[in-house]
């Protein structure tokens, strides 16, 4: 891998590219985001609540948010350069929630990463901790927790790094289960 001299955002048309990953974003019920190896977001596409409405808009998730961006880079730079380069690497964001990047390699330079995720991969889901967080940095509890339970689980990660649709919803009981106590706590006004 030789030293980037080009920069992904003057290689393509964003514009394009944002309506495309928008299109896969709806197809795969997913979200998507293209970031240059700075961490900047060029587009992003199909993003959960959770991540537009609390995790990138809070200055310490923010920071989370970015240092799991860069961290992400880190692996997929240091993996491109053997003979056993990774397609992808599957991350688990500062912020509790798991991602799925692979490199944009382009003339054998590195020049972004596509990612993909903002779900859960494991079976249990520590809603105390998100709990604890939302009181923490001042999160409305019930719109944090109800924002959360939007998320794609096991099945929809598992999924994504194997290329292939769920058969079924992503463990349906457990987004149940938070959209319902995000309703009790609304109802209880706490």
């Amino acid at each position: 891998m030789r030293t980037t001299t080009h920069a992904l955002a003057d290689l393509v048309d964003l514009q394009r590219l944002q309506r495309m990953c928008d299109s896969f974003a709806a197809a795969g019920d997913i979200g998507l985001a293209v970031l240059d190896p700075g961490g900047t977001v060029l587009v992003a596409a199909g993003w959960q609540d959770v991540c537009t409405e609390f995790h990138r808009v809070h200055a310490d998730t923010l920071e989370a948010c970015r240092e799991s961006d860069a961290r992400i880079d880190q692996r997929l730079s240091d993996g491109l350069h053997g003979p056993h380069a990774p397609r992808h690497v599957a991350h688990r964001r500062a912020n509790g929630l798991w991602d799925v990047a692979s490199p944009l390699v382009v003339a054998d330079e590195h020049l972004g990463n596509l990612v993909t995720g903002q779900f859960f991969y494991d079976d249990v889901v520590d809603v105390a901790a998100f709990r604890a967080r939302a009181r923490r940095l001042g999160f409305d509890e019930a719109a944090y927790l109800e924002a959360l339970a939007g998320r794609h689980g096991q099945r929809r990660g598992r999924a994504v790094v194997a290329r292939r649709a769920p058969r079924r919803p992503a463990a349906p009981h457990r987004r149940g289960a938070l959209r319902r106590h995000a309703r009790r706590r609304r109802r209880r006004g706490g």
